[in-house]
């Protein structure tokens, strides 16, 4: 899960913010089965989800940000 969620943020860096996402999804998942929802590591990964979501639409809507 670690190295899914390290790829993650380099795609994250790298502009590739859909796969990010979509990968960061899958560890929350994988989280969420593997230590329970309650797990520190759960709730940390599924925070940076939620942030990660709006900063993908606020990019993804603002004419003013690079895509």
């Amino acid at each position: 899960m670690t190295s899914r969620g390290n790829l993650a943020a380099s795609y994250w860096q790298a502009g590739r913010i859909d796969r990010a996402i979509e990968l960061l999804e899958q560890v929350v998942t994988d989280a969420e089965r593997l230590l329970g929802h309650d797990h520190p590591d759960t709730r940390q990964t599924a925070d940076a989800l939620r942030g990660w979501r709006m900063l993908g639409l606020a990019i993804h809507h603002s004419p003013d940000l690079p895509t």
